[in-house]
């Protein structure tokens, strides 16, 4: 097991728990704390958490990390990304990752999520387990108040740290945590448990959303592209839900709303002659012909044009433009003497396809190879005496 530690009251409680079940089961236990330097006392906060380790024999360490030039408004999701990083880096094999989330922060996430317009996903907030980087990530406190974690500390006679960043109402959570959650508990004493139960209903009805996806999805051979045709026999419900399964399957963040209805729109219903391109915080969507391609973004812009002449043909050619290595057995066979000029196509050129004894238009070919656009300037041309004597990839 491998527990985020910060030495805070919920991931200290985390840490005594998570110690007593391994002395009882001899489990492997370890504990890591991240230090994202955005505090003067952050060093001495790690030589806590060493300590403590150090008193309850758990193997400890501590990284530190740079989150760059993150805005106050991004600061949140940029240290919680460079936490996950550190985690998926240092877990070993056949272990788990253990947070010491619990039945407030689950309310917190919702509240988050609603006021943030979010969907059913969304709004299911945390999962108490869920895949992670090829094992597995447990909130094993996720049902347990903060209040019930505070009076366990206190019985206990645990030391833990208090961050005082968690007071900064400029950040959103923790205006929810300070000024939100006490107003509400006010008048409804069981909104925590009332507003997780919503939780776990929203993450029913994701799972069924993500089971009907699913089913949809089993009908299409290749997850790198769907066919415009199929997609525009489901209904848009249907359609939309098999998109963003789509995105997720694929392991990219799901695009917003209005850029979901963007897709639809520009991409799958538009006429068969409109070329349309989508594009979000990592991903991009295009379509070609009948398929809809999706692919990390700028993967699927058209590449920049280039011509290099390749003097030594017993060398490697590095071609920056496309971030590639051409090696000498990339060469078509039965060159004539001298240099080669390697370039992207130029418009009009004709070659002899492999396997075929006539010339054809590159043009022509790239249509009946069915080669999207934005992979043409992708494929490389190879020319003598202003002749194509053959072609390489796309790459």
């Amino acid at each position: 097991m491998l527990i985020g530690y910060s030495g805070g009251l919920d991931s200290t409680v985390l840490l005594v728990l998570a110690k007593q079940f391994a002395d009882r089961t001899g489990a492997a236990l370890r504990a890591i704390y991240i230090d994202h330097q955005l505090h003067p006392d952050s060093n001495h906060w790690a030589e806590h958490c060493a300590r403590t380790c150090h008193a309850l024999n758990v193997e400890f360490e501590a990284i530190r990390v740079q989150l760059g030039d993150a805005s106050r408004a991004n600061l949140e999701e940029a240290a919680r990304d460079a936490r996950y990083r550190v985690f998926a880096d240092k877990l070993r094999s056949g272990e788990c990752l253990l947070t010491a989330h619990h039945a407030d922060d689950q309310a917190e996430t919702l509240l988050l999520q609603l006021l943030r317009g979010a969907g059913v996903k969304g709004m299911a907030a945390m999962p108490a387990r869920r895949p992670f980087d090829g094992g597995q990530h447990l909130r094993p406190l996720l049902q347990i108040s903060r209040d019930a974690l505070h009076d366990y500390a206190l019985a206990k006679g645990l030391q833990w740290i208090d961050d005082p960043s968690n007071d900064d109402h400029r950040f959103d959570r923790n205006l929810v945590r300070q000024q939100l959650l006490p107003l509400l508990l006010q008048r409804w004493p069981n909104a925590i448990n009332n507003i997780c139960r919503s939780a776990a209903h929203c993450a029913t009805a994701a799972d069924l959303m993500v089971d009907t996806a699913n089913a949809d999805l089993a009908d299409f051979a290749d997850y790198r592209q769907l066919p415009v045709p199929r997609l525009r026999e489901l209904d848009s419900k249907h359609r939309r839900n098999l998109l963003r399964c789509w995105i997720e399957v694929r392991g990219f963040r799901m695009p917003s709303t209005a850029q979901l209805a963007q897709i639809e729109a520009s991409l799958v219903t538009a006429s068969d002659d409109r070329i349309g391109d989508v594009q979000w915080a990592d991903g991009q969507m295009r379509r070609y012909a009948d398929g809809l391609y999706l692919a990390a973004r700028g993967e699927l812009s058209d590449a920049p044009s280039f011509e290099h002449s390749w003097q030594n043909c017993e060398q490697d050619l590095y071609i920056p433009e496309l971030q590639v290595t051409l090696s000498p057995n990339c060469l078509p066979a039965n060159l004539a003497p001298g240099s080669v000029q390697v370039h992207s196509r130029r418009g009009g050129e004709r070659f002899y396809p492999p396997g075929n004894r006539q010339r054809k238009q590159l043009k022509k070919w790239f249509q009946e190879q069915r080669i999207p656009p934005w992979q043409r300037n992708r494929v490389i041309v190879f020319s003598q005496a202003s002749q194509v004597v053959g072609i390489h990839g796309p790459v």
